[in-house]
């Protein structure tokens, strides 16, 4: 946090960054970091794509080191930065090849975390 000002990263006059500012600065990094590629054919990358990215593959590294994921998903959500259990749960949706093969989901403590929805 800079000195004096209440965001993390303030704007020279102490405002916040809109998210379209962030994103701006993202894409020109983004094409400045591949020069070869004519700007119009580099895939279109946000800045929340990253992020979700990380949280697949810190998912996915613990599911493959059989660590038990009811326990760690925890430590996601803080990481992160969400404010329920839920949030994080919806990175796992992405990956259930996953978890088919895996032997760290202990299937039991996993349908605590997310009760069974019954269609009316």
């Amino acid at each position: 946090m800079s000195h004096g000002s209440k965001y993390f990263f303030p704007k020279w006059n102490g405002d916040v960054f809109e998210p379209c500012d962030i994103e701006g600065v993202f894409r020109e990094c983004w094409k400045r970091a591949n020069p070869a590629t004519l700007h119009n054919e580099l895939p279109r990358v946000r800045v929340y794509d990253l992020r979700h990215r990380f949280a697949t593959s810190v998912i996915i590294r613990w599911i493959d080191g059989g660590a038990e994921l009811g326990a760690k998903l925890t430590y996601l959500q803080a990481f992160m930065g969400h404010s329920s259990i839920n949030e994080t749960l919806y990175y796992v949706h992405y990956l259930p090849e996953h978890f088919v093969k895996s032997s760290g989901v202990d299937w039991s403590v996993f349908n605590e975390i997310v009760p069974e929805v019954v269609t009316w």
